[in-house]
């Protein structure tokens, strides 16, 4: 199967420019990783048809062992874009727009986990990716756990990044309510220019342009976040695949996380066998985007470890 290298839909490929309009120039401004320049790096894009989704867009970039970087609730593919460059120096990089965020296509309302992982799995079948690390932000934890517990031999690794990836207790579910919650009063009271939940309020007053970024990248398309959280709190990892979990699995969580917070993290990461958990200090819920480099170091410490 080979990946659809284009799509008619004037909608999608507008997305896709200004996207890469948006984000060539905050590689411009300040706050970039200081990932090595590359002139020979590989990369490609395109869209794969899914079942009961339409198109999923992807893009692969660089060469080496596979690692996958699935977006969260305000993001999409294109959220990564201080990741990608540094770690394709030593990888083949592959990032999705999960189903229902522009410019992939699917549904907006009923997200349906099982579906989500379908997605990744025709994804890394039409790029011939037999094997990769798997790493989920927020709400692409929820997709990179069940993928990497119905496919454990597709997995060389599991990275879960300031999220609870549907393992819930009593503990967890409690709080997940309170998320739920404010997710729906959102709405109605939307944050300020710059703002976003999923963003530490510091590093916003320090860092406007990037924060006003951050929210313009659900302007292209996305579900309603309420819908979204309200969808994945239906959905509950199995408690004994996670007892049975085989798969090295690493947990990072930002400092000030209020969404995650790193002690319910590492709560959460007791009832998962084979993880451990890493803090990264001065971020909150994205700290892949606020402290770009400290993540960095710590996802290629441990994919390091474990080629």
């Amino acid at each position: 199967m080979r990946t659809l290298p284009s799509r008619s839909s004037t909608a999608a490929q507008i997305t896709i420019a200004l996207n890469v309009l948006l984000f060539a120039g905050a590689c411009a401004t300040h706050g970039v990783s200081n990932a090595p320049a590359r002139a020979d790096t590989l990369r490609e894009r395109g869209f794969v048809e899914s079942t009961n989704a339409g198109s999923i867009y992807y893009e692969r970039a660089g060469s080496g062992p596979a690692v996958v970087l699935i977006h969260g609730l305000g993001g999409n593919h294109a959220v990564w874009y201080r990741q990608v460059p540094r770690l394709s120096a030593h990888r083949t990089v592959v990032t999705v727009s999960q189903r229902g965020f522009a410019p992939s296509t699917g549904e907006r309302v009923d997200i349906d986990v099982n579906e989500l992982v379908g997605d990744l799995v025709a994804v890394l079948d039409a790029l011939e990716i037999e094997r990769a690390a798997i790493i989920g932000q927020s709400m692409g934890g929820w997709t990179a756990l069940q993928f990497a517990l119905s496919h454990p031999q597709r997995t060389s690794a599991l990275i879960l990044a300031d999220t609870f990836a549907g393992i819930f207790d009593d503990r967890s579910r409690s709080h997940y309510d309170a998320v739920a919650e404010r997710a729906r009063s959102l709405a109605a009271e939307p944050p300020p220019l710059g703002f976003h939940p999923a963003l530490d309020s510091e590093f916003s007053l320090a860092n406007p342009e990037d924060g006003y970024l951050y929210q313009l990248l659900s302007t292209f398309g996305s579900p309603r976040p309420a819908d979204v959280v309200a969808a994945l709190g239906r959905q509950d990892a199995s408690t004994t695949a996670l007892s049975r979990n085989q798969v090295p699995t690493l947990f990072i969580v930002g400092e000030r996380d209020a969404i995650f917070p790193p002690s319910l993290v590492e709560h959460v990461s007791t009832l998962l066998a084979a993880s451990r958990v890493r803090v990264i200090p001065g971020a909150g819920h994205s700290p892949y985007y606020e402290t770009p480099d400290a993540w960095a170091d710590v996802v290629e410490s441990f994919l390091d470890a474990m080629d």
